[in-house]
C-alpha cells in the first residue's frame, strides 16, 4: 500500500483514499512502514473494551429486576428468552 501511494499517488494518502477507498491512516502507516522497512504490528487483543457487566457486575441483575414486570415469554414457548416492547424512556 505504501509503495503504491509513493509511486503512483505522489505520497498523498487523501488521493489514495478517494481513488481506491483505502483508509488514510492505514495508507500513512503503510508509507511509514515502507520507508522505514519496519512492519508495525497492531496488538488488537490489548484494545479490549470491557463489557458493561464486567465494569459493573450488579448491572445485569438490576436491569432484570426493573424489566421483569414488563417481560413476557414467546407465545409458542419455543425459547426460554423473555422479550418486552418497553424502551428505556417508558420504564419508570
Amino acid at each position: 500500500m505504501g509503495d503504491v501511494v509513493l509511486t503512483i499517488m505522489d505520497s498523498k494518502p487523501r488521493i489514495a483514499e478517494n481513488e481506491f477507498g483505502w483508509n488514510r491512516s492505514a495508507v500513512a502507516l503503510g508509507i511509514k512502514e515502507f520507508e522505514s522497512g519496519i512492519v508495525c504490528v497492531n496488538d488488537l487483543t490489548e484494545r479490549h473494551k470491557p463489557k458493561s457487566e464486567e465494569k459493573n457486575p450488579e448491572l445485569l441483575e438490576s436491569i432484570r429486576k426493573i424489566m421483569e414486570p414488563y417481560s413476557q415469554a414467546e407465545p409458542r414457548l419455543r425459547t426460554t428468552l423473555l422479550s418486552t416492547s418497553h424502551t428505556n424512556c417508558s420504564v419508570p
